[in-house]
C-alpha cells in the first residue's frame, strides 16, 4: 500500500521513558523511524543506496491501533486500517528531514493510559510510506502489566512485583483492572498443584494477589490465572474468560553449599603440598576433590561441575490444564479470533601398549566426609610438570550442593622443554632440541644431562654446560640414534643450576616401518617321526619377531599366517573389521590361552563390536565406511553375521542394533525379486542371488527365517553355484534337512576363480569355505574332511588374501576342528635346548615360540600312531626394506614439489620447509576398472602431515573415504582402465636427522593381483 512500501510490525513493550528502535524497510527513497528518550520518534530518509537523505515534503499519523483490529488481522495488515475512514490519527503532521536525512516527531503518552500506537510515515512526493507498531506500557510498580505482550487475545497479562524470591519472603500479584469477575489462582510445579484460591476483581483498580514461598516451591513454581468476567459483560472488549501463566524463581538457601579451598597460589614441581577444604558456614558435606591440567580442561572448554545448578534447575510446568467454556458459554464482548495454546513453558530437560608422550596432571579423590565445623587436609605430590593447575571441589549432602575452585600455577626457576616427534624408526637419527629456561638473575651456568634405555643411543656427549648472562631462554642440541629394538623408549633429561634442578621424561614409540616377512615350511610326520626344521630371523626377540609351530591331524593353511594377516591390516572398513572380530571368534579352537591373552582378545573383539555400532544408519544398514551414508547390502548381512556368533560366545551386543539390523533383512529379504540388483552399480560382477542368499542365512542364523522368501529364491531360474550352496546351509539351520540336500544333490563344490569386482567381496577360496561350513550343517564329515584337503592344496600356491576368505576360511576350520577327533601328541625342541610336550584334544594347535638366536633349528617328533600335519612359520621383519619397486596391473609415480610446484630433492630438505607428495596412480590393466584401491602413504618419523582439511574444503567426488592419521595418509578409490588419479599430500619436514622413507604401497583390497609399490629409501631433513 501507498507506494508498495510494507509495514514491519513489532510486537515489543517500552516504557514512554525508554529509548526504543524501530526496524524499517530498505527500499528506495525509504525511511526508518525510532524513539528516543525525549518523548520523541525520530525519522531517518534513505535513499536508493540506503544512505541519508533530504526530504521536504514528508507528513506523518499516529493511530492508537483497536485491540480487536489487532487480533482479527494478526498483527501485521496495517492497509486496512490506515484506509478506513472511520479511525481517526491521535496526532498527526508535517515535516521535513535535513541534510542529514533526520527529523523528529515529539510524542508523549501520559500515565495511566497505555496500548498499541502505529506511527507512520508518507512522503507526499513520490507515494513511498513506512511504519512501525509500538507497545506503550508502564512499569509493574504503576500498576500496569510490564513488557511483555500476550500471545492469544484470551491471554491474561498480569505481572509480579519482582521475578525471583527466596523462601518465606511474599510475591504479590498485580491483575490488571477489569472493573468486575473473579479469578481462580493456581500456584503450581513440575509435578503438582500447590494451592488454589478464588479471588474477587477489585473495581476501582488493579487487584493483588499475594502468597508466601516455601520449600516446597523451589526451584521455581508457576502463577496460573483463570479469570471470569460476567456473561452479561459490555464494559470492555475483552472476552469473558482469560487466563495467563508466570513462571517465579524460588530461591532456598538450604539447598546451596559453599565449599572453600586453600592452598597456595605457586608450587615447585615435584613438591608437595596441602590442600584444605572447609564448607564456608561450617555445615557438614561429601565432597571429592580433583586436580586437573587446565590445558587439558581448555580442549574440550571443561568447566567446574555444578550440580545445584543441574538439580534445581527450572522445572517445565507439569500441570496440564483445560476447561470447556468454549463449548458452554458462547458469548463474548468483540470480534476476537479463536484461541491458539495455553500459556507457554520451558521445555523439560532430561537429563596396544604405547608411548605416553603427553602426561597431563589427573587427580581425582574421594568421595571424603566432613563434620559440621571441620576442615580437612590433603597432602599433594606433584609430578615432573609445569603449567597450570585446577583444583576442583563438588559437593553435596541431603539435597544440598555446591562447587569450587581454583588454580595453582606450577613453575620453576629453572625449566627444560623438549621436543621428539611422536615416533622414530629403528637405525634413524634424530636431534633432540632442548630449551632450557631461566627465571632468576642468580642461575648462570646449567648443566644438561640426558640418559635413555637402550632402544636409543646418543651420539657423542650426554652432558652439555650453557651459560647464561640474563634471564632467558637458549636451546641445546643432542643426536640419538636407535637401534634396531622397537618398543617403548624412555628418554630422561635432567638439568641443575645454583642448586635449582629440573627433569624431564619423554617416552617415544621405536617402530621397524618395514613390512612382515613369513616364510612357511610345511612336513608331513608319520607317527614317531622326527624333522629338524631351521629357521633364520631378522632379529632376535620383539613382538615382531618369532616362529609358530602348527600341529594338525587334517590339512592345514598356515593359521598362525592368516591371523597375523588379518591383525595387522592397515585398513579399517566396515568389511575388514568384521573380518577380523569374525576370526578373533574362533582364536580359541587353534590355540591355548592364557588368561591374559583372553582378556586382549576380549578387549578386541568389544572395541570391533563398538566400532561397527556406529556404521549402522537410522535404516538399519550398516555403511561401509564410517561416516558413509549408502548401505552395502552384503557387509549389513556380514556384519549381523558376526554380531549373532558373538552373541553365541556370550558378547554382550545391543538389542536395539539387532532388531533395527533385523528389521531391514527381513525387508530387504521381502523385497527382493529375481531381477532385482540390490547392489551397488560400482562393481562390474553382480551377485544379487547370493546377497539375497547370504542375507536369508543369517536371519535363519537369529533365529528370524524368512520361509516364504527362501522358497521364493530356490524357486527362481539360473542360481549361480555358490547361491545353491548358501541357500542349503539357510535351510539346514532351520531344520530342513532334506530340502537342504535336494539343492545341493550332485552340485559341484569346485569353484571357479572369477572376478574380484564383485558386489561380496568374494573369491573361489571365500566360497569354498562356505560349502565347506554348508557341508559340516549336512553332517557330511568325509565330503568335508576331502574339501578341507582340496583347499589346503590350492592355499599352497597363494602367497595373498582378501581379508573376507581369510576370515571365512579359519571359521570353516574351526567349525571342522569340532567335528574332528584327534588326539595330538608331539614333542619339540629349539636348538637343542629342553625338549617341550604337547598333548591336545584339539585337530588344530597353534604355538607362538620365542628363539633366543637368530638361526637355529626346531626339531618336531610325532608322539602319535597317526599322520600329523607340522607347518612352522618364521615371521620376522627385515632391518631394511631391500624390495625393489613393483607394478602390477597398477602404475605409481611419486614427485616431490615445494610451495611454487619445484621439484624438490626428498633426500635432502631443510628443516622447516613445506612441501607436497604428488602421487599419480594409473590402472594399466586388462580390465575396465578396479575397485576398492588402497593406497598406503606412511610418512618418515621426521615429517608431518599438514592435514588440510582442518582449513579447507578438499573434498574430491572421486575419493571413497581418506583416513590420515599422526604417521600415515590412507586413500581409497575407484580406478577404470587407463585412467590415472592424482593424489596430493601436503608434508612438513619437522624435525633434523636422517630417517627411513617407507615404501609407497597401492593395491586392490580384494584383487591379489593388482597392486604397486616404490621402493624404500632415505631422506635426511637438514636443521636450519
Amino acid at each position: 500500500p501507498n507506494g508498495g512500501v510494507s509495514f514491519t510490525s513489532l510486537p515489543h513493550t517500552i516504557s514512554p521513558f525508554n529509548t526504543y528502535v524501530g526496524i524499517y524497510d530498505n527500499v528506495p527513497n525509504g525511511m526508518e523511524i525510532e524513539t528516543n528518550t525525549n518523548h520523541e520518534f525520530k525519522i531517518i530518509t534513505l535513499d536508493a543506496n540506503g544512505k541519508p537523505k533530504s526530504c521536504k515534503s514528508l507528513e506523518y499519523k499516529i493511530y492508537k491501533i483497536d485491540w480487536s483490529w489487532w487480533w482479527e488481522n494478526n498483527n501485521k495488515d496495517f492497509s486496512s486500517y490506515i484506509n478506513n475512514s472511520s479511525i481517526k490519527p491521535v496526532q498527526s503532521g508535517h515535516l521535513s528531514t535535513n541534510s542529514n536525512g533526520a527529523s523528529t516527531i515529539k510524542f508523549r503518552v501520559n500515565y495511566p493510559n497505555y496500548g498499541r500506537y502505529l506511527v507512520y510515515v508518507k512522503d507526499k512526493a513520490d507515494g513511498h510510506a513506512t511504519g512501525c507498531s509500538i507497545w506503550v506500557s508502564w512499569p509493574s510498580w504503576r500498576g500496569v502489566p510490564d513488557n511483555e505482550m500476550p500471545t492469544s487475545v484470551k491471554m491474561l497479562q498480569f505481572s509480579t512485583d519482582k521475578k525471583s524470591y527466596k523462601v518465606g519472603e511474599t510475591v504479590v500479584v498485580n491483575i490488571p483492572k477489569i472493573n468486575s469477575g473473579i479469578a481462580l489462582i493456581s500456584i503450581e510445579n513440575g509435578s503438582e498443584v500447590i494451592s488454589r484460591d478464588w479471588l474477587k476483581m477489585d473495581k476501582i483498580g488493579n487487584t493483588q494477589y499475594k502468597f508466601v514461598t516455601n520449600k516446597k516451591m523451589s526451584p521455581n513454581v508457576y502463577v496460573h490465572i483463570s479469570l471470569l468476567q460476567p456473561h452479561h459483560n459490555t464494559i470492555n472488549n475483552n472476552p469473558i474468560r482469560m487466563y495467563g501463566v508466570q513462571a517465579i524463581e524460588i530461591f532456598d538457601e538450604n539447598t546451596q553449599l559453599h565449599p572453600q579451598i586453600t592452598c597456595p597460589n605457586e608450587v615447585k614441581p615435584e613438591s608437595t603440598f596441602t590442600v584444605k577444604i572447609k564448607e564456608q558456614k561450617g555445615k557438614p558435606m561429601t565432597y571429592t576433590l580433583a586436580l586437573v591440567d587446565e590445558g587439558l580442561l581448555g580442549i574440550t572448554n571443561f568447566k567446574t561441575p555444578n550440580p545445584w545448578k543441574t538439580f534445581y534447575s527450572r522445572e517445565a510446568l507439569g500441570i496440564r490444564t483445560w476447561d470447556m467454556y468454549d463449548y458452554i458459554v458462547g458469548a463474548f464482548s468483540g470480534k476476537f479470533a479463536k484461541m491458539f495454546s495455553i500459556g507457554g513453558d520451558e521445555d523439560g530437560i532430561s537429563s596396544n601398549m604405547q608411548a605416553n608422550r603427553f602426561n597431563p596432571v589427573v587427580k581425582f579423590m574421594g568421595p571424603f566426609s566432613l563434620k559440621k565445623g571441620e576442615e580437612k587436609s590433603h597432602k599433594i605430590t606433584l609430578p615432573p610438570y609445569v603449567g597450570s593447575l585446577r583444583v576442583m571441589v563438588v559437593a553435596g549432602i541431603d539435597g544440598a550442593y555446591g562447587n569450587a575452585e581454583k588454580n595453582i600455577t606450577i613453575k620453576t626457576p629453572l625449566m627444560v622443554q623438549s621436543t621428539l616427534p611422536r615416533m622414530v624408526g629403528t637405525n634413524e637419527i634424530i636431534d633432540l632440541p632442548v630449551n632450557i629456561f631461566v627465571m632468576e638473575n642468580n642461575i648462570k651456568d646449567v648443566t644438561i644431562k640426558i640418559s635413555t634405555q637402550g632402544k636409543l643411543k646418543i651420539n657423542g656427549a650426554k652432558e652439555q654446560k650453557i651459560h647464561f648472562s640474563e634471564i632467558g631462554n637458549k636451546t641445546l642440541f643432542f643426536q640419538l640414534q636407535s637401534t634396531t629394538a622397537e618398543g617403548v623408549e624412555k628418554i630422561t633429561i635432567v638439568a641443575t643450576g645454583n642448586g635449582h634442578s629440573f627433569k624431564e621424561n619423554i617416552e617415544i614409540d621405536v617402530r621397524n616401518p618395514n613390512p612382515i616377512t613369513h616364510s612357511v615350511q610345511a612336513k608331513l610326520l608319520k607317527g614317531g617321526e622326527s624333522f629338524s626344521i631351521p629357521y633364520n630371523l631378522a632379529v632376535k626377540g620383539g613382538k615382531n619377531n618369532y616362529l609358530t609351530l602348527e600341529l594338525a591331524n587334517l590339512p592345514i593353511m598356515n593359521i598362525s599366517d592368516q591371523y597375523d594377516f588379518l591383525e595387522n591390516y592397515t585398513h579399517y572398513c566396515s568389511e575388514q573389521l568384521t573380518s577380523k572380530g569374525l576370526s578373533l571368534l574362533f582364536l580359541d579352537k587353534f590355540k591355548n590361552l592364557t588368561k591374559e591373552e583372553q582378556a586382549d582378545l576380549d578387549k578386541n573383539i568389544r572395541n570391533i563390536i563398538a566400532q561397527l555400532y556406529g556404521r549402522q544408519t537410522p535404516s538399519g544398514g550398516f555403511t561401509y565406511w564410517e561416516g558413509g551414508t549408502d548401505v552395502n547390502n552384503w557387509v549389513t548381512s556380514y556384519v549381523g553375521h558376526f554380531f549373532t556368533l558373538a552373541r553365541e560366545k556370550g558378547y554382550e551386543i545391543n538389542q536395539n542394533v539387532l532388531n533395527k539390523w533385523i528389521k531391514y533383512q527381513r525387508i530387504k529379504a521381502q523385497n527382493w525379486r529375481t531381477t532385482t540388483n540390490t547392489t551397488n552399480r560400482r562393481y562390474t560382477y553382480n551377485q544379487s542371488d547370493l546377497e539375497q542368499a547370504y542375507c536369508l542365512y543369517t536371519l535363519a542364523l537369529i533365529g528370524s527365517a524368512e520361509l516364504g522368501a527362501m522358497n521364493r529364491l530356490k524357486e527362481s531360474n539360473n542360481l549361480s553355484l555358490q547361491t545353491k550352496w548358501r541357500l542349503a546351509a539357510t535351510y539346514a539351520l532351520i531344520g530342513k534337512q532334506k530340502t537342504a540336500n535336494e539343492l545341493v544333490f550332485n552340485q559341484s563344490k569346485n569353484i571357479k576363480n572369477y572376478s574380484m569386482d564383485n558386489t561380496s567381496f568374494g573369491s573361489a577360496l571365500r566360497d569354498k569355505a562356505m560349502i565347506l561350513e554348508t557341508l559340516i550343517l549336512l553332517q557330511k564329515q568325509e565330503d568335508a574332511f576331502m574339501l578341507a584337503k582340496d583347499m589346503a592344496t590350492d592355499f599352497e600356491n597363494t602367497t595373498n588374501y582378501s581379508t573376507q576368505s581369510t576370515a571365512y576360511l579359519l571359521m570353516s576350520l574351526a567349525k571342522l576342528s569340532d567335528i574332528t577327533s584327534s588326539n595330538l601328541t608331539a614333542d619339540y625342541q629349539i636348538d637343542n635346548k629342553e625338549k617341550q610336550s604337547i598333548t591336545t584334544a584339539k585337530s588344530i594347535l597353534v604355538k607362538t615360540l620365542y628363539p633366543t638366536q637368530y638361526k637355529g633349528n626346531v626339531m618336531v617328533t610325532n608322539k602319535s600312531d597317526k599322520l600329523m600335519f607340522v607347518n612352522l612359520t618364521t615371521r620376522t621383519k627385515l632391518l631394511t626394506d631391500t624390495t625393489s619397486a613393483k607394478n602390477n596391473n597398477l602404475k605409481l609415480v611419486v614427485r616431490y614439489v615445494d610451495m611454487n610446484g619445484k621439484t624438490l630433492n626428498k633426500n635432502s630438505i631443510p628443516q622447516g620447509t613445506d612441501f607436497y607428495a604428488i602421487l599419480t596412480i594409473t590402472n594399466t590393466g586388462i580390465y575396465k576398472k578396479y575397485t576398492d584401491l588402497a593406497l598406503t602413504y606412511i610418512v618418515p618419523s621426521g615429517w608431518e602431515i599438514y592435514n588440510e582439511r582442518l582449513f579447507t574444503n578438499t573434498s574430491n567426488n572421486d575419493i571413497l573415504y581418506q583416513d590420515i592419521r599422526d604417521d600415515r595418509f590412507l586413500t581409497y578409490f575407484d580406478l577404470v582402465k587407463d585412467q590415472s588419479k592424482e593424489i596430493k599430500i601436503r608434508l612438513r619436514a619437522a624435525y633434523s636427522g636422517t630417517f627411513i622413507l617407507p615404501a609407497i604401497t597401492c593395491e586392490a583390497m580384494y584383487d591379489v593381483n593388482v597392486f604397486a609399490r616404490t621402493k624404500a629409501s632415505k631422506t635426511t631433513v637438514v636443521r636450519q
